[in-house]
């Protein structure tokens, strides 16, 4: 019965091939010529159809449940570092709070004692006068030198003054004297004096120079008030005066005739 079934079909179809025309008998079926819900799986062949042949709805339905999750992979290598990006603009932040302060450092070493002022010891001097009498008049001073004491070579000061000794009060006189402030000091003194013209003003020359005490390189011990100096002055006296050549020829005033005359002097302090 099952072959019958099948040659009829066969016969059936055969005869609407041929009942359609020679035009139709030798074209393909189209979707019109097929009735609805007649087609089945057997007609198609296996394998033939694509996902792109099935609907939305039928492609969903093949999709499977999600699987497990796997087991994580291993961390691979880090990368190369990427080139530096470029500063970012703008204005710079405000200034930020001052930190605290850091803690205190180790105390530094003691410094060496100073010298203790109380116990220095005092500046010492040599002082010496020029003085001048004029008329017979007491000596008064016109000039005061004055240095400090201490150097191994002695200490030496000088200076000069000018002074008028008019006809009235001639004869004048120079004299030196001189102290320490400090014992063990002598002086050697230097006195020179030069004279110009009453009338004129135009000078005359040196008047007279006295050289140390005793005209062979001495000097006169020092105490702490002023005592007088003599001064060798040589083999004359050259000023002109009536003044009396003294023996020996060391003379605790030089007297000078009316005139103006210059006096420069120098003294050197000595310390024992």
């Amino acid at each position: 019965m099952r072959k019958a079934t099948l040659t009829v079909v066969g016969v059936s179809i055969a005869a609407l091939l041929a009942t359609a025309g020679g035009a139709q008998a030798s074209g393909w079926i189209t979707g019109a010529q097929i009735k609805d819900g007649t087609v089945t799986g057997a007609d198609i062949k296996d394998r033939s159809l694509g996902v792109v042949d099935l609907s939305p709805a039928a492609r969903a339905a093949l999709k499977g449940a999600t699987g497990a999750k796997g087991a994580t992979g291993a961390k691979g290598a880090p990368g190369a570092a990427g080139p530096a990006g470029a500063p970012a603009a703008g204005t710079p932040g405000a200034k930020g709070d001052t930190g605290p302060a850091g803690p205190a450092g180790a105390k530094g070493d003691t410094g060496a004692p100073g010298k203790d002022g109380a116990n220095a010891p005092a500046p010492t001097y040599g002082i010496a006068n020029i003085n001048v009498s004029r008329g017979g008049a007491a000596a008064t001073t016109w000039q005061t030198l004055s240095t400090n004491l201490g150097s191994p070579v002695g200490d030496t000061v000088s200076g000069t003054f000018r002074f008028t000794c008019s006809a009235a009060k001639a004869p004048c006189a120079v004299s030196v004297s001189a102290y320490a402030t400090t014992g063990g000091v002598t002086v050697y003194p230097r006195v020179l004096i030069t004279k110009d013209s009453i009338d004129t003003g135009a000078p005359l020359g040196t008047c007279e120079y006295g050289d140390g005490t005793d005209n062979n390189g001495g000097s006169a011990a020092l105490t702490g008030s002023a005592s007088a100096v003599t001064l060798g002055i040589g083999g004359s006296l050259d000023c002109g005066s009536t003044q009396v050549y003294p023996a020996g020829g060391t003379a605790a005033t030089i007297e000078v005739p009316a005139g103006y005359y210059n006096v420069t002097s120098t003294m050197q302090f000595l310390s024992s």
